[in-house]
């Protein structure tokens, strides 16, 4: 059960959503806590500690991070969650490790601070009423940023240069690694603003009807596994079914006048199928005379 709190907001009652919940996944993503437990994929799981999400070649997974948010994180990512909340009105750190991740913002704040988006090139508030995909890649070392639905002013930390970008459109900053080779390369200058070394591409055209025939197409497939298995698995069922209805008696199985032996404790004990395709009397017998005895049952023609 989702564990919700109601809140006043202009005079009107609403629902508001405490902590992130899992809403949906694919494959076996992991959503891991500081002492290495992880948290079961179960729909509308309440995640009530801090956490990280890996994901790997197929995984995928999706929470519901606030009522107005929503995070996705895509295969072979990772991204950090420092703190959750339990207060009907929280903001979140959303800090991408490495990968990609998705991140939907529907309706007014009222007045709310929205989720911080997090990386080694900025750290910006998730913009308003929108729709964003961010790509991380640290072996390049560059950050993507494509729009889906409204517009970001995206600023690379102190980077001379800001970019509003609009949906449909995408943008791309590589970066260069620091000397030891652990992160970024920064000019820093006073307050402790830095600027991220390396060069901001220009705005291209970002296809949103790929994008959204693509996640379908991804959609569909993994629907068509799921019929696949159900029906495999009814086949099997019925299979089964009419395996066990070709018998004429039940509990064990066996067809007319065959018999059933078995051993309870140190005694041999028989009964037979009869026409009626009900079990007849159990008949105890010499267990040293009878070699059908077993511990299970022994089904096979009668020997009288």
């Amino acid at each position: 059960m989702k564990f919700l709190a109601t809140i006043l907001v202009f005079g009107f009652t609403t629902t508001a959503l405490a902590y992130p919940e899992i809403t949906d996944w694919k494959s076996s993503p992991l959503i891991v806590f500081e002492n290495k437990s992880s948290a079961p994929l179960r729909k509308n799981y309440l995640v009530k500690s801090p956490f990280f999400v890996v994901t790997a070649n197929a995984d995928e997974v999706s929470l519901q991070m606030t009522t107005q948010s929503e995070l996705t994180v895509y295969p072979k990512s990772k991204v950090q969650i420092p703190e959750v909340h339990s207060a009907a009105i929280a903001t979140y750190d959303i800090f991408l490790l490495n990968g990609e991740i998705r991140t939907r913002h529907s309706g007014e704040s009222a007045d709310q601070k929205r989720n911080q988006i997090k990386t080694v090139f900025f750290d910006l508030e998730q913009p308003k009423d929108a729709d964003a995909m961010i790509y991380l890649d640290m072996k390049e070392p560059s950050v993507e940023v494509r729009m889906i639905r409204g517009e970001w002013l995206l600023e690379f930390f102190a980077y001379e240069k800001k970019q509003t970008l609009k949906a449909g459109e995408k943008i791309k900053f590589v970066g260069v690694f620091a000397a030891d080779g652990n992160g970024l390369k920064y000019d820093y200058l006073l307050d402790n603003r830095k600027i991220p070394q390396g060069k901001l591409g220009a705005v291209q055209k970002f296809e949103i009807q790929q994008f959204f025939d693509k996640e379908k197409a991804i959609r569909q497939s993994i629907l068509d596994k799921k019929n696949a298995f159900k029906k495999n698995e009814d086949d099997k069922i019925k299979k089964r079914k009419a395996y066990e209805d070709s018998f004429l008696c039940k509990k064990p199985f066996a067809q007319k006048d065959q018999c059933a032996w078995w051993i309870d404790g140190d005694k041999c004990f028989r009964k037979r199928c009869n026409v009626s395709g009900k079990w007849g009397d159990i008949v105890e017998r010499p267990l040293n005379l009878e070699p059908k005895c077993t511990k299970d049952f022994n089904v096979a023609d009668c020997d009288y």
